[in-house]
């Protein structure tokens, strides 16, 4: 990992900003889990005496003029935990866009692996980037379709995105209400599920299948891994193969047989693994992403097209173009069809995940892309193929509302990239769990 001051990693948004107070007066509590520890919230969260202005300047202008009078929940758990606040985070703007490049503000830097100028991902890029660059201890984000689980996974750092409505979100900036989640990053496997004990409602824990965590099957998802780079599922099959992954199966199954021991393989989109019937069939995960697409369209404009009509904010490549498709929507027949889909997928997963499997996923298909050249069409097909694939990857929890973890598993000639472990909603403490035995089974160590 490459050392890089504070300044120079322009991870933080600039503080204090018109009208806001300053750091020093947001102290975190005296004791608690998180004591001693650093701790960076993205700049759609709110936190007492500063403004949310969600990667956008009018947006901070307009409503993010007034500063927030109350710590988002999320923000006061973490700060009663004893974490001291140090800043918030660049994030991209409105939280639309997976690459962590700000068009306004520019891009936070990716510290870990070898090559300078990797983006750090997005949107939650400058809280994975101060975690990264060792300026924070743990950072809040948001997740909607990745934006925790890609940049942990191009930072090389852990992250979590909960099961939907596990976490409060009261006191952030909307994107797509239905799949919007209050995410976070750290450095290492304990303190990422010391931070879910903080933040998770305990009253909406599934108990039974939570017991059955590491119990299950462990499934890697073969549609995902066809998406990714040859060295990116060579790598991660060794891991999965391993020694470690096989001891924590047996820890955990006591007196299991051997043969119940080991990586079964599935393919996500398989109706038949939870519908017997053979009557239906689900699209390829490749298309998933499109029903995700169409209902985060309308929720979007829902929530900022009165606003983008009044203040017509100016906004960077690729961004400004879904906001354009999200004015002109789509029709109801497809509004429905898409939506009774989602239902579909979710009673699938639902289904799936009942007996505690646990899904493994590729966090991202390879390692953090160079910055995008917006004047090269070989650099835009790149991108787009990127954040295709990153859209694949990323619909599955998104859509069935589940909770993801992402741990550094692998690293490619020097540059990280993340496994992602899935489970039923509900049993985000025991995934937690679960990853935190696995990162030291495999032998990560804290960046």
């Amino acid at each position: 990992m490459r050392t890089t001051g504070r300044d120079d990693a322009n991870c933080f948004v600039e503080n204090p900003r018109a009208g806001e107070t300053t750091n020093a007066d947001v102290p975190g509590g005296a004791h608690g889990a998180l004591r001693g520890m650093r701790v960076a919230v993205k700049d759609n969260v709110d936190v007492r005496g500063m403004r949310a202005g969600a990667g956008n300047p009018t947006y901070l202008e307009t409503r993010g003029r007034e500063p927030a009078t109350a710590h988002a929940p999320c923000v006061d758990k973490v700060l009663a935990a004893g974490a001291r606040f140090v800043g918030k985070t660049h994030m991209d703007e409105l939280a639309w866009s997976l690459q962590g490049e700000n068009f306004h503000y520019g891009t936070p830097t990716n510290a870990r692996g070898k090559i300078p100028g990797r983006i750090p991902g997005g949107s939650s890029s400058g809280s994975a980037s101060a975690v990264c660059c060792g300026h924070a201890d743990v950072a809040i984000g948001t997740d909607t379709i990745g934006s925790v689980r890609l940049p942990a996974s191009f930072c090389g750092v852990y992250g979590a995105r909960p099961t939907h409505g596990r976490v409060d979100a009261t006191g952030v900036v909307p994107l797509s209400h239905s799949f919007d989640t209050v995410g976070w990053f750290t450095k290492d496997a304990k303190t990422l599920r010391v931070m879910g004990e903080i933040l998770l409602d305990p009253e909406t824990r599934d108990a039974e299948t939570s017991a059955k965590i590491g119990r299950g099957r462990l499934a890697a998802c073969s549609d995902a891994f066809r998406l990714v780079d040859p060295a990116v599922k060579q790598a991660m099959n060794a891991v999965l193969s391993s020694e470690g992954v096989k001891r924590v199966f047996k820890d955990a199954r006591g007196d299991a047989m051997p043969d119940a021991m080991g990586i079964v393989h599935l393919v996500l989109s398989d109706l038949a693994l939870t519908d017997k019937s053979g009557e239906r069939v689900l699209p390829p995960i490749t298309e998933w992403s499109e029903t995700f697409r169409v209902i985060q369209t309308r929720e979007v404009w829902d929530a900022h097209g009165g606003w983008i009509k009044e203040h017509k904010p100016v906004f960077g490549p690729g961004i400004r173009d879904r906001f354009r498709a999200a004015e002109i929507g789509v029709d109801a027949a497809t509004m429905d069809h898409h939506v009774a889909l989602r239902e579909r997928i979710t009673n699938h997963l639902d289904a799936l995940l009942a007996d505690g499997t646990i899904l493994i996923l590729p966090a991202a298909r390879g390692p953090a892309p160079a910055a995008t050249d917006y004047n090269s069409e070989a650099s835009l097909k790149k991108l787009a193929e990127a954040r295709s694939v990153a859209l694949a990857l990323g619909a599955p929890a998104s859509l069935a509302r589940l909770p993801c973890v992402v741990i550094p598993a692998v690293e490619i000639e020097g540059e990280p990239v993340g496994l992602m472990l899935m489970s039923r909603r509900g049993t985000d403490e025991a995934l937690l769990a679960f990853a935190e035995k696995l990162a030291w089974v495999i032998g990560l160590k804290v960046p």
